[in-house]
């Protein structure tokens, strides 16, 4: 991942910190590692990836009509909480793994 993280979060993805991680960190707290695990390989089917890049390309030449703008805001703000849910995903996987790396005391 080419992108700076900061505790977890991409650096381009503007935060409250305190807010969103109140909201994410008790969702994050019920994963278990498998879930952790699926989360991060989520990945959108090949047609709503194809339609988000017809959205996109729409967005850039100025041609969305108003329900396709709606469609692709709500679309790229879920992708944007996605995202901050599989980096917390990531953060958690590395911190069982680092646990179960610990000597037995």
């Amino acid at each position: 991942m080419s992108r700076q993280r900061l505790n977890g979060y991409p650096d381009d993805m503007k935060r409250t910190p305190n807010t969103l991680d109140r909201l994410v960190d008790p969702l994050v707290r019920t994963f278990t590692p498998e879930v952790a695990r699926s989360l991060i390989q989520l990945r959108a089917d090949p047609d709503v990836q194809a339609r988000m890049d017809e959205l996109a390309a729409k967005r850039n030449e100025g041609q969305l009509t108003s329900d396709e703008h709606e469609e692709y805001e709500a679309s790229v703000r879920f992708a944007n909480y996605l995202a901050i849910i599989q980096a917390k995903a990531c953060k958690l996987l590395r911190e069982v793994d680092r646990r179960m790396s610990e000597p037995v005391s």
